[in-house]
């Protein structure tokens, strides 16, 4: 795919349908595509001036996970997620329940 979105050969065509593909999904089906379009286009017949306001937001959404009674196994499989996100994962806490011992 080049920059201007021509495919450049058969090679790319796969590479550009996965692009529309998330690019329709992201914009009908995440934001609303269909409704902005409708009054877009409505407004533009009966106003003569159809307008769309359009920006991209990035945030990053926090969530906790709690865990009780993890095995051993089951805890060194935590945290070796954890060392492989690169940062993106923490564990806050670690505490041994009742019955497990060091």
């Amino acid at each position: 795919m080049t920059q201007g979105g021509d495919s450049v050969g058969p090679e790319d065509v796969a590479a550009a349908q996965q692009e529309t593909d998330y690019v329709n999904h992201a914009f009908m089906q995440q934001n609303g595509g269909f409704m902005a379009l409708y009054s877009f286009i409505k407004d533009a017949l009966l106003s003569k001036a159809g307008i769309v306001k359009v920006w991209w937001e990035e945030r990053e959404e926090e969530s906790r996970e709690t865990y009780y009674d993890l095995t051993e196994d089951q805890f060194a499989l935590l945290a070796q997620d954890v060392a492989e996100s690169n940062g993106a994962m923490k564990i806050v806490a670690h505490s041994l329940g009742r019955n497990q011992r060091l």
